[in-house]
């Protein structure tokens, strides 16, 4: 790896942490591990991670440890290996904020493979823009991880953010349900069309947009659009109905 990606491991007990750290290391990652969450934490506020790969207990708390991550380390991309053969464990792991879940049955060869390709499939598909971007009443500000309906906050997880990011960047342009679903949850989940419907419902009741939709809007058998700028009055947030 010509630059070195940094990786921290969070749990697990002494032996499985320390495989972990010999293996990346000896891959060419940059790597550090910590016992607990509360560690983790810390350590994020003054140290910049790549990859945070969180080892979750069958306690029911790695949905928490994910929100916890996701907030101190909002760029970070979060790999959790699960020790839990349920899939809504793993549901519910992801919608926490967690970009991937393995199971620890995962070797640790393969598991290397997965976070070079974690790492690079976000460099391939975000193409965002960086600038803020204002349609009509709602303003998103990737910098600051910052969306506003008027003068309302509009709190989202990461994944509601990624979603909208893209959608606006690509205001008017139909995206494909194969093409969000790849950008938001990666490649290998492309087929879960159903999770994305979820989140988009979610977007429209955080932005108001829920009743009779004017900016997240629906083409039939496609997918979904934001819609164009010029067609958004900016005073009402009402939509052109040419649109």
């Amino acid at each position: 790896m010509d630059t070195k990606v940094r990786v921290l491991i969070i749990g697990g007990d002494w032996n499985e942490r320390r495989a972990l750290h010999l293996e990346l290391f000896s891959a060419g990652f940059e790597v550090l591990d910590v016992e607990c969450p509360a560690d983790a934490a810390a350590v994020v506020r003054i140290m910049a991670f790549d990859i945070l790969l969180l080892k979750t207990d069958s306690d029911g708390s790695a949905a928490l440890t994910c929100r916890a991550m996701r907030v101190e380390a909002p760029q970070a991309i979060i790999f959790a290996i699960s020790d839990s053969r349920d899939p809504d464990q793993t549901i519910e792991i992801l919608e926490a904020g967690a970009d991937h879940c393995s199971s620890v049955s995962v070797g640790l060869p393969e598991l290397t493979a997965r976070l070079r390709a974690a790492v690079r499939l976000p460099a391939k598909r975000d193409s965002r823009p960086v600038s803020p971007i204002a349609i009509g009443e709602v303003r998103l500000e990737p910098a600051r991880r910052k969306v506003t309906r008027g003068e309302e906050p509009v709190n989202l997880s990461p994944r509601e953010f990624t979603l909208l990011h893209h959608m606006m960047a690509h205001a008017g342009t139909p995206l494909t349900h194969a093409s969000l679903v790849s950008v938001v949850w990666g490649t290998e989940r492309a087929r879960r069309t159903e999770h994305l419907r979820r989140l988009v419902r979610q977007l429209r009741v955080k932005l108001r947009d829920d009743d009779k939709p004017q900016y997240l809007l629906t083409d039939s058998r496609v997918g979904y659009r934001f819609v164009e700028a010029e067609n958004v009055a900016p005073d009402t947030g009402e939509t052109n109905r040419a649109a």
